[in-house]
């Protein structure tokens, strides 16, 4: 877990955000106590409440802290906005029974079990619990438990590199189904749940019904003919104007306000607005170049300093109901990961991928933070949330985080080898045997060499080569790796996202017809994990040879290829050929 970048920084800002809120005052006052006493200094010994008033007063005024409020507010809109330009809800089309049966059961077990283990809680003649805050923030404690963040999820994986892995693509669909179903019961529960308790009038309850009318007459009326007309508008490999993406942009603001008056939460229009775009060039790719980089690294870590601020671990006064509280949260995530145990091992998975797996969807990350934060924020009128529950939630989420992801990286090797029988070498060929051979490419430049490659083997009808050409596409703008077979079993061809490198190695293998069989690939994946895609490959197709042209780190590739190539060496069991040529970077 201290090996990511996100949770390392995660974990920074909210130990800096809890030393500089009311902790800090409580140790000076510690600290002065000690030396008042040690060095009998005279007069009353220093006063906490004092200090803690003048400090908060000075360092965090009111008109600072509505500031900040608003920009991590911004920052959270607008990061769920791009985290949903990245999702494409058509992906559940391509989940099996397995994702659907792992989602259902990894959310609904748990929230069951938590719904009927929550009793153990008791409710006071006010409806509150001591030590937690009103009876039904437990019933979103166990929501937040129960779900599983598609963003967080994908961006945990992504730096682990195992997004483009055989588990990371059923985590993240698993997660994707997840996040979709869940936030449709959050909405609905949230209405309900708010109209009855916090008692709202006749006119404000239809005023959040006709927000929902509106929004979604905007959405498919105007929104979602206005993205598609942009994307027709944008040339094949052209660049977005610039001005559309400014008008998309500021749109998504318009209707964030919007989302504050009339909906649920301030994030909701930006989420759904997010879900209309396609993902990808040109327009999804556009809008996460230019427009993520300030919410992702200036204010989203905004929001977790906010967090930590928020942090004050001088209101535990009930510390037994916040040790069950952290049991009980325990207890709510070792339940999920044996809920996603139990239809991963159905659907024939080892029993080890299984318990990785339901750790992977126990990670949390600045959704839940976010959620933990609307639920204890003091400045809403009416949190439903005590500090001590806020500070609890916290820093078990944060826990669970750092063992899940410590125990995955520590025990998920995707390129492991134990299961593959046998040498698979040029050397082992057998006489008059099929050879079998991999080409990744990131562009055109290597093409003449592999086809030089074909030319010198002299195969011939006893001796016939395949080929499995695998384009590299860096993965932007969407936040799921896939490998897309652009021929069926049936050698069919399916020319969607084939591309000239295809077609040369296509054109190839009609001339040399029943020598050279061209078996064509495109692998949409991080820099930095594309060895996965290149070994599993290797592996399923029993290949006997990989050709891997080498980035030359004078001719300016990046090094994470140089990393991804040093990684093909050491892991493929195959030969391995390097190209060296000078006029290719890959």
């Amino acid at each position: 877990m201290f090996g990511l970048r996100t949770y390392r920084r995660l974990v920074s800002l909210l130990q800096s955000g809890a030393l500089l809120g009311p902790t800090l005052p409580y140790i000076v006052t510690r600290v002065l106590t000690i030396f008042h006493y040690l060095f009998g200094l005279g007069g009353a010994a220093p006063n906490y409440e004092h200090i803690r008033q003048r400090y908060l007063g000075t360092v965090f005024r009111e008109e600072g802290l509505s500031l900040l409020r608003t920009a991590a507010s911004f920052g959270i809109q607008m990061h769920f906005f791009f985290v949903c330009v990245k999702m494409k809800p058509g992906h559940l089309k391509r989940c099996g029974k397995k994702a659907f049966a792992i989602a259902i059961s990894s959310v609904i077990v748990p929230y069951l079990l938590l719904n009927e283990l929550k009793k153990v809680f008791k409710v006071e003649d006010d409806y509150t619990i001591e030590g937690i805050g009103f009876y039904t923030s437990v019933d979103y404690i166990n929501v937040i438990i129960s779900i599983s963040s598609f963003p967080v999820v994908g961006s945990i994986l992504a730096e682990l590199r195992l997004l483009n892995t055989e588990l990371g693509r059923l985590t993240m669909s698993t997660s994707l189904i997840a996040d979709l179903g869940s936030s449709f019961y959050v909405v609905v529960y949230t209405i309900v749940t708010v109209s009855r308790n916090m008692h709202l009038g006749v006119l404000e309850a239809a005023s959040k019904m006709v927000g929902y009318v509106f929004l979604l007459a905007f959405l498919f009326s105007v929104f979602q003919p206005w993205i598609r007309w942009i994307v027709r508008r944008t040339p094949k490999g052209g660049r977005v104007w610039e001005g559309h993406v400014i008008m998309v942009i500021l749109v998504v603001i318009a209707m964030g306000a919007f989302s504050d008056s009339f909906l649920s939460s301030h994030w909701e229009a930006s989420v759904y607005l997010g879900l209309l775009v396609p993902d990808g060039p040109p327009l999804g790719t556009a809008l996460i170049e230019r427009g993520e980089f300030i919410p992702a690294e200036l204010l989203v870590p905004l929001t977790y300093l906010i967090a930590g601020r928020w942090i004050d671990f001088t209101s535990f006064i009930h510390p037994r109901m916040s040790i069950a509280l952290l049991l009980y949260m325990f207890a709510g995530y070792t339940v999920k990961t044996l809920a996603a145990m139990v239809p991963a091992i159905y659907f024939n998975m080892p029993v080890r991928n299984a318990a990785l797996l339901g750790l992977m969807l126990s990670f949390t990350g600045v959704v839940q933070i976010a959620s933990c934060m609307g639920f204890a924020d003091a400045y809403i009128g009416s949190p439903i949330l005590e500090p001590e529950a806020y500070a609890a939630l916290i820093v078990s989420g944060v826990c669970i985080t750092a063992i899940s992801s410590s125990l995955v990286a520590i025990f998920y090797d995707p390129l492991s080898s134990d299961h593959v029988m046998g040498c698979r070498t040029v050397q082992h060929l057998m006489p008059q045997a099929e050879l079998r051979l991999v080409a990744p490419m990131l562009n055109e430049d290597p093409v003449p060499h592999v086809l030089n490659l074909l030319e010198a083997s002299s195969a011939d009808e006893q001796t016939p080569i395949c080929v499995y050409v695998l384009h590299l596409v860096e993965l932007m703008g969407r936040a799921t790796s896939t490998i897309i077979a652009h021929k069926n079993r049936k050698g069919q061809l399916d020319a969607h996202q084939m591309d000239r490198l295809h077609n040369v190695f296509i054109n190839y293998e009609q001339t040399k017809k029943g020598i050279v069989a061209v078996q064509p690939f495109t692998a949409v994946s991080p820099y930095k994990s594309m060895q996965h895609d290149i070994c599993s490959l290797s592996i399923e197709k029993n290949v006997h040879f990989v050709v891997v042209p080498y980035p030359r780190k004078e001719l300016g590739a990046n090094p994470e290829l140089h990393q991804a190539t040093r990684s093909i060496i050491s892991n493929v069991l195959t030969q391995v050929g390097t190209n060296l040529s000078n006029d290719g970077l890959f």
